[in-house]
């Protein structure tokens, strides 16, 4: 009997000891903390219409645009004949914290342009990168194809250029008083063979670029 009641005493005991270990293993860690998160933000910061309008050298054709500021871009071009240029010009910033890289573009052209057009419209973008602090932009890509394929064009120019906090992409060139239809931007022309049908036509378009996270 005596016997019975010690193997019942040191079985309490062993189930004290292990409850006590339990709870020691269970302990509940509580951690504060702040966790800022990053601003993902690309604007067009500076747009522009060259060799057309008010600021080109052409007085026949007409244009402009509208969207500085924000992140949808929007152009018009009126009165165009074959061979001639007319160029616009869009310069993006990376005004968030975190380094991007461009991931889609969207071009909207407006309803009611005969269909034909798109066999003799030509575009062609070129895409340059600019550094926070510097005065010059390094050329980092450039397509020519039809205007009805602007939208790849931009992505195949801009590629897979990291754009840092600060930076830019500029499709695109300042005009001055000794270049003021400067080369380097989206050109956009009808090409020479262009069908007298087609004399005074005109474009107006949006375009949206999408840009995602990129971690170095």
């Amino acid at each position: 009997m005596k016997k019975v009641k010690y193997i019942a005493l040191i079985l309490v005991l062993a189930l004290g000891l292990i409850g006590g270990a339990y709870a020691a293993w269970t302990d509940t860690l509580e951690i504060e903390a702040t966790v800022d998160t990053a601003e993902l933000n690309m604007e067009f910061v500076s747009l522009a219409v060259w060799g057309a309008g008010p600021q080109g050298s052409d007085p026949y054709m007409t244009g402009g645009h509208q969207g500085t500021g924000t992140k949808k871009a929007t152009f018009w071009i009126e009165n165009m004949y074959p061979e001639a240029e007319a160029s616009f010009a869009m310069f993006a910033q990376n005004k968030g914290d975190i380094p991007v890289k461009l991931s889609d573009v969207t071009v909207t052209f407006s309803p009611g342009v005969d269909h034909d057009i798109w066999n003799y419209a030509k575009a062609k973008v070129t895409a340059r990168y600019l550094e926070a602090g510097d005065q010059w932009s390094n050329e980092i890509g450039s397509e020519t194809g039809y205007l009805k394929d602007l939208a790849q064009l931009i992505k195949d120019a801009v590629g897979d250029q990291v754009i840092n906090p600060g930076d830019q992409i500029r499709l695109g060139r300042e005009a001055t008083e000794d270049d003021p239809d400067p080369v380097g931007s989206i050109t956009v022309w009808l090409d020479e063979t262009t069908p007298n049908q087609f004399q005074n036509v005109s474009f107006d378009f949006d375009v949206e670029m999408t840009w995602q996270q990129w971690n170095i």
